[in-house]
């Protein structure tokens, strides 16, 4: 950091990131040795593995034994994995910490913008930075992102846009209504004040519904400062989505706004049935324009779906899945 945002910081900061792991050496692995090199002295990692069943764990604990390892018995979701970390980091004197998906790859110096900017901006309490897609390192997977009441979820601003067609846009520090999960840098008044991440979702939602929750006390802020990489989103199109994302999705939607006026619980309500419909139809073409050995894969796809409108209306929830 410069001279003037040293003295914005009295001391160095100490920053905690929060890797979560589910079965999934390749992904993580990559992770954690890009944040083995980032240019900011005082980052501590915490590894936490969800219950993994395949050895990834084991193989992390060898590759990686500067960091800090937490074993769940359990894979209890993305949100109860993480908050695992973040407790432990809060535990542990983190002045601010980084949680990101293990599938991230991270630039040297991404740390410093985002934490510039909390120094600039005392009521912010999220920030995040600019991500692109590892596979396509000039495409945007999310520059920011806002909260969509039409669509009844967060999107990623300028996803899918290659970053040489937005130069003529502006692209600077600016105040957002939805931080996507991927990747984002917090204070630690924010969970001091605002709690954790809620685990009743599982997979999907929570980061909206933190998002909104960390606004009713403090600012969200993107910059595009700071560059990452994240492998993918879950899945390109309709037809390439799992079960899992299909249920989850679906259910956990109905449950994140709950606390909403009736009025928009009602139009939530709606859009999920017309939206599952759409969904299923465009299901059931493509695996007619395709041959019978997409059939099954189909089968489960629709029934995830309509389970998932089914449970969030009965405010139940499935046993966890495999992704």
């Amino acid at each position: 950091m410069n001279q003037h945002n040293q003295s914005q910081f009295p001391q160095m900061p100490t920053i905690y990131a929060v890797v979560l792991n589910w079965n999934g050496y390749e992904d993580t692995a990559k992770c954690l040795a890009s944040l083995r090199h980032a240019t900011f002295s005082n980052l501590k990692i915490v590894l936490v593995d969800n219950g993994s069943t395949d050895g990834s764990a084991e193989l992390l604990e060898h590759a990686f034994p500067e960091k800090v390892m937490l074993k769940l018995p359990h894979n209890g979701g993305y949100a109860a994995g993480n908050n695992a970390g973040i407790r432990f980091a809060l535990d542990n004197g983190a002045d601010y910490v980084l949680v990101l998906n293990n599938d991230v790859v991270v630039e040297k110096n991404f740390i410093q913008p985002m934490l510039e900017l909390f120094g600039r901006e005392p009521s912010a309490g999220l920030v995040t930075c600019k991500v692109y897609y590892e596979s396509e390192p000039e495409r945007i997977y999310a520059a920011g992102g806002s909260f969509s009441r039409w669509l009844c979820t967060g999107v990623n601003d300028r996803q899918g846009k290659l970053d040489s067609a937005t130069n003529h846009l502006k692209d600077d520090e600016h105040e957002i209504t939805f931080v996507p999960g991927c990747l984002f840098l917090a204070r630690r008044e924010v969970f001091e004040k605002i709690g954790m991440m809620d685990e009743k979702f599982f997979l999907y939602f929570e980061d909206l519904d933190f998002s909104r929750r960390v606004q009713s006390r403090f600012r969200l802020y993107y910059t595009p400062s700071g560059k990452v990489y994240h492998k993918s989103g879950a899945g390109l199109n309709w037809a390439s989505y799992t079960p899992t994302y299909y249920y989850y999705h679906t259910r956990n939607r109905l449950w994140a706004f709950e606390e909403d006026t009736l009025f928009y619980r009602v139009y939530v309500f709606l859009f999920t049935l017309l939206n599952a419909t759409a969904k299923t139809i465009t299901l059931l073409l493509h695996a007619h324009r395709g041959n019978r050995v997409r059939e099954p894969r189909t089968r489960q796809k629709v029934f995830a779906l309509w389970r998932g409108v089914m449970d969030g209306i009965r405010r139940n929830g499935m046993e966890p899945t495999g992704r």
